[in-house]
């Protein structure tokens, strides 16, 4: 059994307690097997030394809300831009590490992700380790050509079983899930032992959130009606095509009163419940306001330039006019502002990027790095934010016994910096070592 010594860094474990200066971190078969001041271990003879003096050490990051490139997707991504190539889904797999995150939750797609996530867990791909759902579970009727319908409170639960058959870590309930169905979902997948995400319309955040709901994706989906004064109310849109539905959603951001009863419910459901926050603020970002600007230095330019295409492709449909909508900066500020109230009253917000193939500018890997820069803007500090990111990621995914800290047992995926993050965030794009299952990777070889 080959040992890999990394001598003398400065080691953040993950847990939020203060970085150990001079600690050394013993890895074999994968996993972390020592971590102590250095020399208060005994390392193997034939060990190999990693001399990380002046180093900063942590856990790799968790992306909590993605979508891969799967080939099965291929005629779907066709839709916005030009041809994907049949190298894409293993280029897309292993941009992530390159930026740092070696873990994802793949949260709908289609049934290839389970291929691929198995590729990965064998070592016959290089990627991050993946947590998938399935197809989307998307009630009475579909968005996407990857979602699954049903009706009834016992064609909710048959495609639970189903999709439990299929071997998926997570379920995702879809849009047009109604209350009744959401719930029969949830208490089939929790008796089953399988934790449910949702993206959500027809049924509300709230409502969602005392049924147990695990993780709500996307902060631009908490609000609902309720929120809304008397007056406004009576004005909200309707109509139940994609372009009724998101006019409604920025009316309802636009007038939502965050001191109202009804805010005051949903914080006091997410708590009581327990239910994680997956906001992906920097794709909000992205749509609302277009990328930041360094973002795109960083995050989008490098990307091959089919992607980009699709990306800009997926962007068009959500103009009007081929412009913005002149409300987006307003709703876009508003959303950050609620992100501040849920970080003051204590919710469980775990950043997450919605990086997908289709998704715009949702670049892998990069854009877990801008959305934790606007995680900051909205008060969270440095410590707070690389915790959550860590062993919160792995907390909220249910896997924090086997990734997220720096400790003996964990998976040995790690992040070797040559600046400390908790001073500066921008010292996570200056990576000088990748750990993959214990495995060292520089940076710009994972960049194909």
């Amino acid at each position: 059994m080959a040992f890999l010594l990394i001598d003398d860094a400065t080691v953040f474990d993950g847990t939020g307690v203060p970085p150990r200066d001079r600690t050394s971190v013993l890895i074999s078969a994968g996993t972390i097997r020592a971590v102590g001041p250095r020399g208060s271990f005994r390392a193997p003879r034939d060990a190999e030394t990693l001399s990380a003096h002046g180093r900063f050490l942590m856990p790799g990051l968790v992306d909590l809300h993605t979508h891969m490139i799967t080939r099965d997707a291929f005629a779907f991504l066709r839709r916005f831009g030009p041809p994907m190539q049949a190298s894409d889904p293993e280029r897309f797999l292993r941009w992530f590490p390159a930026f740092g995150v070696t873990s994802v939750r793949d949260i709908g797609n289609y049934r290839g992700i389970l291929k691929l996530r198995d590729r990965v867990a064998s070592g016959d791909l290089l990627g991050p380790t993946i947590l998938a759902a399935g197809e989307l579970l998307e009630g009475v009727r579909s968005v996407w050509p990857l979602s699954r319908t049903f009706h009834t409170a016992g064609g909710a639960a048959g495609e639970v079983r189903r999709q439990s058959e299929m071997g998926v870590d997570w379920l995702k309930l879809y849009v047009n899930v109604p209350p009744s169905l959401a719930r029969a979902a949830i208490g089939e997948a929790h008796a089953r032992g399988i934790p449910v995400a949702g993206h959500l319309s027809a049924t509300s955040a709230r409502q969602a959130a005392s049924y147990g709901i695990d993780s709500l994706e996307h902060a631009s989906t908490l609000v609902d009606d309720g929120f809304l004064p008397p007056e406004w109310r009576r004005r909200v849109p309707r109509g139940s095509d994609i372009p009724a539905v998101r006019e409604r959603s920025r009316f309802r951001w636009l007038h939502a009163d965050f001191d109202g009863p009804a805010a005051r419910d949903l914080i006091a459901k997410l708590r009581q419940h327990r239910v994680v926050v997956s906001p992906t603020m920097v794709v909000l970002e992205n749509i609302y306001v277009g990328p930041n600007r360094e973002f795109e230095k960083y995050g989008v330019r490098d990307m091959p330039a089919r992607w980009r295409a699709t990306w800009e492709g997926r962007l068009r449909t959500f103009l009007a006019d081929g412009k913005p909508h002149s409300a987006n900066p307003a709703v876009w500020s508003k959303i950050r502002e609620f992100v501040k109230r849920l970080r003051r009253a204590g919710v469980t917000v775990i950043p997450s990027t919605d990086a997908a193939g289709w998704n715009p500018y949702a670049s892998p890997g990069a854009s877990l790095h801008r959305e934790l820069a606007l995680l900051r803007e909205c008060g969270y500090s440095n410590r707070e934010l690389l915790t959550m990111a860590t062993s919160g990621a792995a907390k909220a995914l249910r896997r924090e016994w086997e990734f997220g800290t720096v400790s003996p047992g964990q998976r040995a995926d790690l992040l070797l910096l040559r600046g400390n993050p908790l001073r500066d965030l921008g010292h996570l794009r200056e990576i000088d070592t990748v750990f993959l299952r214990g495995t060292p990777h520089a940076p710009a070889n994972l960049r194909p």
